[in-house]
């Protein structure tokens, strides 16, 4: 093989991916949900994924959500709810671009203090699951449960790497096994840095820095 070749090769550029999560600060969420009693008829009494499965259950009627901000932050374009994604309009617009067939959204109503409406927002869960977690490259625990269904353990700051050829064009998923980890590549990073969006995090897997 031509030396040129081989250094081709070895300066291939390898793709980045990133686990997403919000920007953690002193005040939490100032959103509270108000229907919950309308909303839950029968257990569970949360909000919680239909069993076995990602995306929302079936609701008699819209959440309704006070945003307060005496009680934390209203303003960030991105939070956490119940292990979804609280997100503005704005967010959910470039979600959708970036990879439409990542997302469910549940649409909410966020009524202020005062009772006027405040600005839209949206539920949104990552409903793609993959198994292209490298198990061999990255430090994580795996384990059976009492139940004989394996279980993945990402530490927060060893380096993870993925399988790219089962990952392919996908820019967002979670990880198999381990659902709560939900993982990005660069252009849904800089699609959401272009747009300016508030409260949300991209920590670098290769452990290089945090974003």
């Amino acid at each position: 093989m031509p030396h040129h070749t081989r250094r081709a090769d070895q300066t291939i550029k390898r793709p980045t991916f990133y686990r997403v999560t919000r920007k953690h600060v002193a005040r939490g969420s100032g959103f509270e949900l108000l229907n919950d009693a309308a909303l839950f008829t029968e257990p569970p009494n949360t909000l919680l994924p239909p069993l076995g499965q990602r995306g929302f259950r079936k609701y008699p009627e819209m959440p309704v959500f006070l945003a307060d901000a005496r009680l934390g932050l209203i303003q960030r374009d991105f939070e956490e709810y119940s292990g979804y994604w609280f997100i503005s309009d704005r967010t959910k617009t470039v979600l959708e671009r970036i990879d439409p067939s990542a997302f469910a959204f549940l649409e909410c109503r966020v009524q202020l203090r005062d009772g006027a409406d405040g600005p839209r927002r949206s539920l949104c869960d990552v409903v793609r699951v993959l198994d292209a977690l490298d198990e061999e490259r990255s430090k994580v625990t795996t384990r059976i449960t009492s139940l004989g269904t394996k279980s993945i353990w990402i530490p927060m700051s060893d380096k993870i790497f993925f399988r790219e050829e089962r990952v392919g064009s996908h820019h967002v998923f979670r990880v198999m096994h381990f659902e709560s980890y939900v993982v990005c590549d660069e252009d849904m990073r800089l699609a959401c840095k272009e747009s300016g969006l508030s409260g949300i995090v991209f920590e670098d897997l290769t452990g290089r820095h945090r974003q």
